[in-house]
């Protein structure tokens, strides 16, 4: 997803730094917390369906790109 939302996860960076990804994947918002090991490689801690809140920051952060279409 070129727009997704992108955020650094400091709560849960005290051993490694953990990023929080928001995007769109065939349709469905998926919320991503992943470590990245090195320029080629992902290990990704954990992948859900975003809940609502997520949904609607990926939504706001999206409208930034493309206004507001309401």
């Amino acid at each position: 997803d070129p727009h997704k939302l992108f955020l650094y996860d400091e709560a849960h960076s005290q051993r490694e730094d953990r990023y929080i990804v928001i995007g769109s994947a065939k349709g469905i918002i998926l919320f991503v917390n992943e470590v990245e090991i090195d320029e080629d490689t992902i290990r990704i801690i954990s992948a859900r369906t975003a809940n609502r809140k997520e949904q609607e920051a990926y939504y706001g952060h999206c409208a930034l790109y493309f206004g507001n279409r309401a």
